[in-house]
C-alpha cells in the first residue's frame, strides 16, 4: 500500500522545517492596546509599531516579508492537504469492505472552517484529530501528516491483513488447472 509520502513530491520533514521558519517570520500585534505606539512581534523579536486611529503602520519591507511568509505557509498547507486528500481516497478504495477507513469532517469554529480527521480502526475506538490545530484553516500541516503516517505505521500488520482479505475477496482464486469453480 502506498504511504502518505508517495502523494507529495517534497520531503515532509523538510516541509515542516520550512513551515516553522515561515511561521516565525509572521508579525503578531498585541491586542487591546491604546495609544500611538503598540508592541508586537516581528521576525521573532519584540517590536513597536506606530498606530493612528485603527491603523497600524508597518515598514514596507516588514509588510512584504509578512505577505511572503503567509503565502508560503498557505502553499505548504495546500500541498499537504492535496496529498492527504489523495491518500484518503487511495486508502479507502484499497480497504473498502474491511472496516478500515479514513474520514474527514468539516465544521465551523469561531467563524473559520476547520477539519477533523477520523481513522476508523476495526474493534477499537476511532482515532480523531483536529487538523491545523494552531492555525485557522481546514488545511493540513506537514507535522500532522508525519503523525498520521506514524499512527498508520503502528497498525501496518493489521492493515496488510485487511488489505489481503479484501483483495482475496475481489479476485477469483486460480489453481494450476485454471479458475477455481
Amino acid at each position: 500500500m502506498k504511504k502518505i509520502q508517495d502523494f507529495i513530491s517534497k520531503d515532509l520533514k523538510q516541509l515542516d522545517e520550512t513551515l516553522k521558519l515561515h511561521e516565525a517570520n509572521l508579525i503578531y500585534l498585541r491586542h487591546h492596546q491604546d495609544g500611538s505606539v503598540i508592541s508586537g512581534i516581528a521576525e521573532g523579536e519584540q517590536a513597536f509599531f506606530l498606530k493612528t486611529g485603527n491603523k497600524v503602520f508597518l515598514d514596507a519591507q516588514l509588510q512584504e516579508e509578512h505577505k511572503q511568509s503567509q503565502d508560503e505557509i498557505r502553499q505548504i498547507k495546500e500541498e499537504c492537504n492535496e496529498a492527504l486528500t489523495q491518500f484518503i481516497a487511495h486508502f479507502n478504495s484499497e480497504l473498502c469492505g474491511s472496516g478500515w477507513s479514513i474520514n474527514r469532517h468539516f465544521y465551523k469554529q469561531n467563524g473559520f472552517r476547520r477539519s477533523l480527521l477520523e481513522l476508523v480502526i476495526p474493534d477499537t475506538k476511532p482515532y480523531a484529530k483536529c487538523l491545523d490545530k494552531d492555525g485557522n484553516t481546514d488545511l493540513t500541516t506537514p507535522s500532522e501528516l508525519i503523525a498520521i503516517a506514524s499512527i498508520l505505521q503502528q497498525y501496518q500488520a493489521e492493515i496488510f491483513r485487511a488489505q489481503l482479505k479484501v483483495s482475496l475477496g475481489r479476485k477469483p482464486a486460480t489453481t494450476v488447472r485454471g479458475p477455481k469453480i
